[in-house]
Parts: structure tokens; sequence; C-alpha cells
């Protein structure tokens, strides 16, 4: 229940920080170094809170409890949703990419942060997104 409030609260906080920290970096940098610093910062950010939410959880010997058993429902849920989502995009993705990922799951986070830095770094290449974007849209490919 307290999940419920504080997890949107905490994207809230997160996004109006990074939404400073641009404003601010804007005022020294151009605005596409600026976003790009940001978007540095926030991946410093993220990865210390996985170390430090890692370096928490570090004992696993401890007895389950009540609320753990309803955690691990909830992670359930959550791993359904997911595949839920993975196989609507599984039906628009080419077959040999959705294999890469679910093998390499820690070079697509990577590689997901690399384009997105780029695209938001460079027009040109933002522009050729969108139009491949709008090409495939108005393009239905069925697999």
């Amino acid at each position: 229940m307290i999940s419920a409030i504080v997890i949107p609260l905490g994207l809230l906080t997160f996004g109006f920080g990074s939404l400073s920290c641009y404003l601010t970096f804007a005022q020294m940098l151009p605005p596409n170094l600026a976003a790009l610093v940001t978007a540095a910062c926030s991946v410093i950010l993220i990865a210390a809170v996985f170390l430090i939410a890692k370096l928490s959880n570090w004992s696993h010997n401890r007895p389950v409890h009540p609320r753990r058993m309803s955690f691990d429902s909830e992670q359930r849920r959550v791993k359904s949703t997911i595949n839920q989502i993975e196989d609507i995009l599984g039906k628009q993705a080419d077959p040999g990419l959705l294999r890469w990922v679910r093998d390499n799951p820690d070079r697509a986070t990577l590689l997901a942060l690399a384009i997105g830095a780029a695209t938001g770094y460079s027009p040109k290449l933002r522009a050729a997104i969108l139009e491949a974007c709008k090409t495939s849209a108005g393009n239905p490919q069925h697999h």
C-alpha cells in the first residue's frame, strides 16, 4: 500500500530534480549538452540507488514473513504484466532482436540509453528516427 504512494512520488521527485538540473546546466551549456549531462547524472543516480538497494538486501537467509509473501505475489503479478507487454511487442519486433534482448538484458539497456542520449543530442538522428517511425506506422508489417 505504501509503495503505491512512494513510487509515484519518487518518480515525480526524480522528474522535477532532472528538470531542475537541466535548467541549471542550460544556463552554462548549450541545450543539447545540458540534456546529455542531465541524462548522465540521472544514470549515475539510478546506479547509486540500485547499488544501495542491492547492498541493503544482501542477506537472503532471513525467514519469510507474511509481508514477504505478499511481496512475492506482487512480483508475480508484475512479471505477468511484463510478459504480456513482451508478447505484444514481440508480435511487432524481429525475433532475432527479441532473442538478443532476452539473452543480453544489460547490453540492451545500455544500448537503449545510448540511443536515447544520441537521439536527444542529434537533431538529424531524431528526424531520421521520427521519419522511420512514420514510415513504419504507414506500412505495418505482420509477422
